[in-house]
């Protein structure tokens, strides 16, 4: 679950330590987040997402999703002033947010339309170094929307808006996030938005 690591060179012992227990403590805390997977609902649960900087449409099937291997979408703090899921939305209710995808090739037989949800965190060593900057959210929790933890969902990392998932790789492998595995598969084609 712990999906970062971290440079001996940069940091001492004893603060990579502290950095470990912090994240780890970061990531007990989500065990209380609830996630709506269900998508019956709706004939086609459709939303709109970031990859690579653009815009894409995804087009969610109705059904309970898939259990097969499954290609990331991210969960990020809202990118500019309306969000792509507002706070009333029905699979993450209260907490206003946008989805990050790496851009499909031009489906050369590898293209999978299987994805598996998570949701990306701003560690408390990068909020105090200013390296991520976070959007303080309360989670919805056993008791419906609000009930959960209230958690740093990433803003920006190093500067950069979250539009890519190159931002979120980087942001991992230096430490200024983590991801939360929401344990959610679904299958969603997807398709660039022309303007």
């Amino acid at each position: 679950m712990l999906l970062h690591q971290y440079v001996i060179g940069k940091h001492s012992t004893r603060s990579i330590v502290a950095l470990t227990l912090a994240s780890v403590a970061l990531l007990l805390m989500l065990g209380a987040i609830h996630v709506n997977a269900d998508m019956s609902s709706s004939p086609w649960a459709a939303e709109v997402m970031w990859g690579n900087g653009t815009l894409w449409q995804m087009m969610a099937v109705p059904g309970q999703g898939s259990n097969n291997p499954a290609e990331p979408l991210y969960i990020v703090a809202p990118q500019t002033s309306t969000p792509q899921a507002p706070p009333n939305n029905d699979h993450l209710p209260g907490v206003a947010h946008d989805h990050v995808i790496s851009v499909p090739p031009d489906n050369h037989g590898s293209y999978n339309a299987n994805w598996h949800v998570y949701v990306v965190l701003c560690t408390p060593s990068a909020i105090t170094a200013k390296t991520c900057v976070p959007d303080f959210e309360t989670f919805p929790g056993p008791n419906g929307p609000g009930t959960g933890p209230t958690l740093p969902l990433a803003q920006s990392i190093n500067g950069q808006s979250i539009t890519s998932d190159s931002v979120i790789l980087l942001g991992l492998s230096s430490g200024e996030v983590v991801l939360h595995d929401t344990g959610i598969n679904f299958v969603c084609l997807v398709q660039q938005i022309k303007s």
